[in-house]
């Protein structure tokens, strides 16, 4: 198999995944009943749109025979910080809370999702022909690596609030 079909495949089964990903988040969006999970549920949603519009300008350029380029870079940004943007929604919460369990379900099983992309990104670099590729599944990585520490964040905090709190407290006071 050529370096460019194996590109190929990678995308194809990075599409699937980043598609399913959009429709699990996606019905959480809907299913969800605590207000902190969907909105993170939402953001994930979102983002998952992001990739697979990255993943598709690339096979689509890839397809036509052209050789990988760093236009894809240009393909949107996701939404950054995700622990940031929950630790500003909790701030901003009138009291903590601890979330029903089929959301806590639903979190749990987002965070395998996001476990298995970071593991199928980190495989596909292995086989990575070039330094764009290899600057693609990086980003790729990043990015599912920022998805699942938000969402173990989140299930921290809406397993335990207290806790979550004190180590927050405590992180911010011997500055790190």
């Amino acid at each position: 198999m050529s370096d460019r079909e194996r590109a190929m495949q990678m995308l194809a089964t990075a599409m699937q995944m980043e598609e399913k990903g959009h429709r699990y988040y996606d019905k959480q969006v809907a299913e969800c009943s605590d207000d902190l999970a969907r909105q993170i549920f939402e953001k994930l949603r979102d983002d998952e749109v992001v990739h697979v519009a990255r993943i598709k300008r690339i096979w689509n350029y890839l397809d036509r025979g052209h050789p990988w380029d760093d236009g894809w870079d240009a393909e949107g940004e996701t939404s950054g910080d995700l622990q940031t943007f929950f630790r500003d929604l909790v701030q901003a919460q009138q009291e903590a809370h601890v979330a029903p369990k089929g959301d806590l379900e639903a979190l749990e099983m987002g965070i395998d999702f996001e476990q298995r992309a970071v593991a199928y990104y980190q495989n596909q670099m292995d086989q990575a022909d070039g330094p764009l590729e290899r600057r693609f599944i990086q980003k790729m990585i990043d990015e599912e690596r920022s998805h699942y520490a938000a969402l173990v964040d989140v299930k921290y905090y809406l397993t335990d609030p207290e806790a979550w709190m004190q180590e927050m407290e405590r992180s911010g006071l011997d500055g790190a």
